[in-house]
């Protein structure tokens, strides 16, 4: 103990510039990795259902922004056609409005034979 009645605290060794470079350099070049993964699959990995071990995500998720891009048209239409009922079926994640890739050709391609 010390005079003041509180231990005193173990000098503890500080890491090296070097040692904190790599270290950072390290947890950089995992998180990289892992960004590179989710953009190559276009969607962050499938949660596996508990009791069947099924990947419940089976395909990229699409986003609002995603579907516009798709079709060549403003993020507000889509949100314009869903408000209408006319759009491709969607759903909420939460409060964010996804779009399975399947579900958007099916309907452009239903679409397009009802155009002709």
């Amino acid at each position: 103990m010390s005079d003041n009645g509180f231990h005193r605290e173990r000098s503890r060794r500080t890491p090296s510039h070097a040692e904190l470079g790599a270290d950072v350099e390290r947890a950089v070049q995992a998180l990289v990795e892992a960004l590179c993964r989710a953009i190559q699959n276009n969607v962050a990995p499938g949660r596996r259902s508990s009791k069947t071990g099924i990947n419940i995500v089976d395909q990229p998720l699409l986003t609002v922004r995603d579907v516009a891009q798709m079709l060549k048209i403003p993020t507000q239409t889509i949100y314009t056609w869903r408000y209408e009922g006319i759009g491709p079926p969607g759903f909420k994640v939460g409060r964010h409005l996804r779009f399975k890739r399947d579900d958007v050709e099916r309907w452009l391609n239903e679409r397009a034979s009802e155009s002709r």
